[in-house]
């Protein structure tokens, strides 16, 4: 959504198909885990004045989380729709000869560090979305869907407050609560 709430971005959007009725809906992004910030150490140089800007920089997600509350019957279902950061490296200035070329073995690995602090942080403002749902409704139905990016046995929920059950899916893993 773009700033106002009112309008979707030109790209990047999720989107919840629904067969019941939708009470509300929300994006976050950055609400619940405020982006981290990084010092890039591979970046090209740039002029005096813009050498500290460029190489502190804040880490921020691509995608927002889709939060959906929809009437099942006489229930409440929240459905949160996820696309977590890809595993493919993010660039860093001056670092690629061209789209799949990187100049330096060190800019390639700082590529990859990247990413999942992203994912890790997408994934972090999800669980505090869920605490939030379960703090006000210690029962509430929550299923959390779409593109996590790993696989099932990188990220081992806990905390005592939901089980799971996971089914091979058309494109990895979905995982649904389980009561």
């Amino acid at each position: 959504m773009t700033g106002d709430g009112l309008q979707a971005c030109d790209e990047l959007n999720l989107v919840i198909l629904r067969r019941y009725e939708i009470q509300e809906h929300h994006q976050y992004r950055h609400y619940y885990a405020p982006a981290p910030h990084n010092r890039i150490v591979t970046a090209e140089k740039a002029e005096e004045e813009e050498e500290e800007e460029q190489k502190n920089i804040t880490v921020t997600w691509e995608r927002p989380i889709l939060h959906a509350r929809i009437s099942v019957g006489a229930r409440e279902l929240d459905v949160i729709n996820l696309h977590l950061k890809s595993r493919l490296p993010s660039d860093i200035k001056g670092q690629k000869l061209d789209q799949y070329t990187w100049k330096t073995a060190s800019g390639w690995a700082e590529g990859f560090f990247i990413p999942p602090m992203k994912r890790v942080g997408q994934a972090l403002e999800a669980r505090m979305l869920i605490d939030k749902l379960f703090d006000v409704d210690k029962d509430a139905w929550i299923v959390v869907c779409g593109d996590f990016n790993a696989e099932f046995d990188e990220v081992k929920p806990s905390g005592g407050r939901l089980k799971i059950r996971a089914t091979a899916g058309w494109q990895g893993v979905s995982c649904f609560p389980v009561r």
